[in-house]
């Protein structure tokens, strides 16, 4: 069995050492991070955890925040499977762990966008074969209360 988190970590650089300390988020094989805040400036060696690959998807230098980055316990064998959406920031692996796959999708949706995403997913779910267990984690910002959305759902 696998463990997974999520946390929105608003800024990396900032709070780094307070996550490495953090025993209740450590414990886990996956460790999914959205608002990650990193560019081209943020080396990856600067944020290595021992025992854990960093994976990461930054935003871009020219806009501030977003960002995505996953990290897999190193006994974790992984493929990056080539996942896009049009609107909404998003980084992906596929895990083998006890002779089964899963599928980790990592979504964040800028707050501005809240409309984009559920288009998006959508598409994901229209466009993909899901033949393995899929996690989506993020970030989603939607307010469900004030734009009702639909449930997606993908039965086989």
């Amino acid at each position: 069995m696998v463990s997974i988190c999520h946390l929105n970590i608003r800024s990396l650089p900032k709070h780094f050492n307070e996550l490495c300390l953090s025993s209740d988020i450590m414990c886990h094989d996956i460790i999914c991070l959205s608002e990650t805040w990193l560019n081209s400036s943020h080396p990856s060696s600067h944020y290595q955890i021992p025992n854990y690959t960093l994976l990461r998807k930054d935003r871009g230098s020219s806009s501030r925040g977003g960002g995505l980055a996953i990290y897999l316990k190193n006994t974790l064998v992984n493929n990056i499977p080539q996942i896009s959406l049009s609107k909404t920031e998003c980084l992906s692996v596929e895990i083998v762990s006890n002779k089964s796959k899963i599928c980790i999708i990592l979504v964040y949706n800028p707050p501005s966008t809240n409309s984009w995403i559920m288009d998006d997913l959508e598409r994901l779910f229209e466009s993909r074969q899901f033949h393995q267990p899929t996690y989506i984690l993020g970030d989603f910002n939607i307010d469900c209360c004030c734009n009702p959305c639909k449930l997606i759902t993908s039965q086989k």
